[in-house]
């Protein structure tokens, strides 16, 4: 099984989206709180992004090649590589 390598950031910061593949992607990341919120992203090669706001909510991360879901109150870490997402544990 392949493992996510852990990016260069702050474990306390919250959730992270980054982007393990070789090239650059976007990724459309949806919350699911008292409303729906989204954001659409473009992550190069190695790059992390790091919502805004603390969740604590379900969070969906979608790319065009598939998505992940995880619950944002425990800090996700969402990896993408080779347009597929997985969660990882921080």
């Amino acid at each position: 099984m392949a493992r996510a390598s852990r990016p260069m950031a702050d474990p306390s910061r919250g959730l992270l989206v980054h982007n393990e593949g070789p090239s650059t992607t976007d990724v459309h990341i949806v919350v699911h709180a008292a409303g729906v919120s989204t954001e659409t992203v473009t992550l190069t090669a190695g790059e992390t992004h790091t919502l805004a706001e603390p969740v604590d909510a379900p969070v969906e991360v979608h790319t065009n090649g598939g998505m992940a879901t995880a619950f944002g109150g425990n800090d996700p870490l969402f990896v993408v590589r080779d347009g597929s997402v997985m969660v990882a544990p921080k």
